[in-house]
């Protein structure tokens, strides 16, 4: 059976730890956003719009990530298999893709298909120390 405290830290640490992802992977989006549109579109983004708009990323990416976080420790806590807990990862992958490209495309108006492709670089480049970092988080879960 899993301690109440374990599930409380469980829960408590990735909301205290939410600003300082946020606050440390901004740069990364915003990095990745202007070689992006660098790469696949004629918009070049002032550091200013990049950053704006990588903090606007950046903020519901790790707000994502922490209710995906939530949901893989009760799932857990209710003694699921692995398999199951893996799941909300896996939902907030594409969700994540998708908030990244909407706001890509809202603040540097780009065609449709440039969007994702810049969205997709933004995404990849700004999450890759939590992707990077996710099996040994999925990890720390605390097991029944």
């Amino acid at each position: 059976m899993t301690s109440p405290l374990s599930l409380i830290i469980a829960v408590a640490v990735p909301v205290a730890l939410s600003p300082l992802i946020v606050l440390g992977t901004r740069h990364l989006f915003a990095m990745f956003l202007r070689e992006g549109a660098e790469l696949f579109s004629s918009a070049i983004p002032h550091r200013e719009l990049a950053l704006g708009t990588a903090t606007t990323i950046a903020i519901p990416n790790a707000t994502l990530f922490t209710l995906a976080w939530w949901v893989a420790v009760g799932l857990s806590a209710a003694q699921l298999s692995m398999f199951v807990v893996v799941v909300p990862f896996l939902v907030v992958l594409p969700l994540g893709l998708l908030l990244t490209r909407i706001e890509v495309k809202a603040r540097l108006h780009l065609a449709p298909s440039d969007a994702w492709l810049v969205g997709l670089l933004t995404f990849a480049g700004g999450n890759l120390p939590l992707i990077l970092a996710m099996p040994f988080l999925l990890m720390l879960v605390p097991q029944s």
